[in-house]
């Protein structure tokens, strides 16, 4: 069997995008001929380490860049080429791909592709260089595009979430450029739904967001709309699972909406998914962005429930995949639309009846589109 060593700042037991990716990676890559080895910067405080073939180079400074003062990689970046080396030396393997972000430690590619002769793959989750939701600095911004067309430049292949972003990359023209999605765990989403009961009829129709909120995904005109409709009597409850989100808490609480809004806080993955399973619709709440991507989409679609998306481009990652599932309803973010929109979800009971085959979706199909491009690489 091939053997891939997965580099990714980001590794359970962090419960983020970034650590939820690798992980999908590293659990099915083996079905399609690829062992995975990690390289993670994140610490597992358990006794028992439940992943084999894993090495945790701990991040312990975090020390500031001169132009990228919230990039991790750029102090990793020394870990690994300290430590890196003690593991090529005792293993044979074919390619590295190599997660970001952070991206700093893109650098690392070059440096292994020269020394090893090893093909590289770099996967931007997000844009780098280009990103638009980061602030605009004239020498951050230069000095960005230069180092991320150097990484690409000495790669072999370069991974992004959706055709949106890829043109937004930084590289020579030679570079290929291969689109792997997100996706939500096969493996996970199969456990929960067969632990699923099916309950007594419900008082209220049911709305999850599982995820952060934050100015670009601002809830404040969707909570002000259940507001409102809470007061016409209509039947609707709204679930939040993530990070606290303080206008929300002050919200909720200022309009005495605790009987109809839950906001539970982080939740582990498994258990994130049995709430979304529990509820009615998955929420969506978007900047506008076409280059945007957004892992709960898939854990909605997984649960088999329809999307309601706030915000949205009408061309753009978001949109694409909702219109392959299906079963979704789009408003504009403002306060009039969503209340008609919440309206029609509630009083059409707006629920899926015969889910649709998503396997698609899945993560071990991610991973078999990763192995096809290890195997490319490879074979050049």
């Amino acid at each position: 069997m091939n053997k891939v060593i997965l580099i990714s700042y980001y590794f359970p037991p962090f419960m983020g995008v970034g650590g939820m990716r690798s992980e999908g990676f590293y659990k099915y890559l083996p079905e399609f001929g690829w062992e995975p080895y990690i390289v993670t910067a994140f610490q597992n405080k358990e006794t028992n380490e439940q992943y084999k073939n894993i090495y945790r180079f701990y991040d312990v400074n975090k020390e500031d860049g001169l132009c990228f003062r919230r990039d991790s990689g750029i102090d990793w970046l020394k870990m690994l080429k300290r430590r890196l080396p003690l593991i090529l030396k005792k293993q044979r393997f074919d390619a590295v791909y190599i997660s970001g972000g952070p991206f700093l430690h893109f650098s690392i590619g070059s440096w292994v592709k020269k020394k090893y002769k090893l093909p590289v793959v770099l996967d931007f989750r997000d844009p780098f260089a280009n990103n638009p939701n980061f602030p605009k600095r004239k020498i951050r911004d230069f000095v960005a595009r230069k180092l991320e067309k150097s990484w690409t430049s000495n790669s072999d292949a370069v991974i992004v979430v959706n055709k949106y972003n890829v043109d937004m990359i930084e590289r020579d023209s030679n570079t290929p450029v291969f689109v792997i999605e997100n996706g939500f765990n096969d493996d996970v989403i199969a456990k929960v739904k067969q632990r699923q009961s099916v309950g007594a009829p419900k008082k209220f129709y049911t709305i999850v967001y599982a995820g952060k909120f934050m100015s670009a995904r601002n809830p404040l005109s969707f909570i002000q709309a259940i507001s409102i409709l809470i007061r016409e009597n209509i039947g609707l409850r709204f679930v939040h699972i993530g990070p606290q989100y303080e206008p929300l808490e002050q919200y909720v609480k200022q309009h005495d909406l605790e009987g109809y809004v839950d906001i539970l806080g982080t939740k582990s993955y498994e258990d994130t998914l049995k709430l979304i399973c529990d509820s009615d619709c998955g929420l969506l709440i978007s900047n506008q962005h076409p280059f945007e991507s957004t892992t709960k989409i898939y854990d909605y679609i997984g649960c088999h429930k329809p999307i309601f998306a706030i915000g949205i481009a009408e061309q753009g990652g978001i949109a694409d995949v909702l219109k392959r599932y299906g079963p979704y309803l789009t408003a504009e973010n403002t306060v009039d639309d969503i209340v008609e929109k919440l309206r029609y979800l509630v009083e059409k009971s707006f629920t899926i009846k015969k889910p649709p085959n998503v396997n698609q979706f899945g993560r071990r199909e991610s991973a078999r589109s990763l192995a096809q491009v290890l195997n490319a690489i490879k074979e050049n």
